[in-house]
């Protein structure tokens, strides 16, 4: 079964995102890069945490039906540092493949 999202709430304060669903396996903490998932800012057009992005990501926890990421200062670059990073008005685009490779969810 392919991974779904069924809500994405961002914690501004605690800077952090929370992706609820189901089918996304699971996979340890880390920073960094993955083809598991991508948090693309769609106002500056800049990716983070897929293997191709130019940034890292924080991933806090990662479950079947929940992953936590948190901002970093190498998250969205200059956008990070700017606080930029899910701005009020920003559409974000999250895609996430399950942890085993299989079919991507947006």
């Amino acid at each position: 079964m392919p991974p779904s999202i069924s809500n994405v709430t961002w914690y501004s304060a605690a800077q952090k995102i929370v992706i609820s669903g189901t089918g996304f396996g699971s996979h340890s903490p880390y920073t960094g890069k993955s083809s598991f998932i991508q948090i693309i800012d769609l106002a500056g057009g800049v990716g983070e945490g897929y293997t191709t992005d130019p940034y890292n990501l924080s991933v806090m926890s990662w479950s079947d039906s929940e992953v936590q990421t948190g901002w970093t200062p190498t998250s969205m670059g200059s956008f990070g540092s700017l606080g930029l990073y899910g701005m009020p008005g920003h559409k974000v685009r999250v895609t996430i493949w399950d942890a085993n490779g299989q079919n991507p969810t947006s």
